[in-house]
C-alpha cells in the first residue's frame, strides 16, 4: 500500500493575475467584474507613495489616499478570520487584496488610523477587494 502524503495543498499563484507586475494579465478566476481586475502589488504601493489620511466619509472609517481632487476613500472594512470567518476589526483596519503573491503567502494593502503598508499574509483570511479599471 502507499503511503498518503498528507500537508499543505499545492499553492496557485496565477488565480488573479497570469502575467506580471507591470504588465498583469486578468484571469478568469479574478473576482471583479468585467472591465476591471484586482490591482496589483506595485498598484497599492503607489496610493502609499501619494499619500494618505484617516478620516471619516459618511460615518464610516477609512482612510484617503490621494490629494486635491483626486483622493480615493478605502473604508476600514475589518477582515474575516481564516479559521471562523468571524468579522473582525470592522472600523479599525483596512486590509485589501492584490493579485501579487509571494512565496505561499499574497501581497496586500493594510491600514489603521496609525499607519499603512503592504505586507504579506496567509491567502486564507477573508480581506476586501478593490477593482482597478483595465
Amino acid at each position: 500500500m502507499r503511503a498518503l502524503s498528507i500537508g499543505v495543498p499545492p499553492q496557485k499563484d496565477v488565480l488573479w493575475n497570469s502575467g506580471t507586475e507591470t504588465t498583469p494579465v486578468k484571469t478568469a478566476n479574478d473576482p471583479c467584474p468585467a472591465g476591471w481586475r484586482v490591482p496589483t502589488r506595485a498598484e497599492l504601493q503607489s496610493l502609499i507613495n501619494f499619500g494618505s489620511e484617516w478620516d471619516e466619509l459618511n460615518g464610516v472609517s477609512g482612510r484617503y489616499f490621494g490629494d486635491g481632487t483626486n483622493k480615493l476613500f478605502l473604508p476600514a472594512a475589518g477582515l474575516r478570520g481564516y479559521d471562523t470567518g468571524e468579522l473582525l476589526y470592522s472600523g479599525e483596519y483596512g486590509n485589501y487584496w492584490s493579485s501579487s503573491v509571494y512565496d505561499v503567502s499574497a501581497r496586500y494593502l493594510y491600514f489603521g488610523s496609525g499607519g499603512v503598508d503592504v505586507d504579506t499574509p496567509c491567502r486564507a483570511y477573508g480581506f476586501s477587494v478593490r477593482c482597478v479599471a483595465e
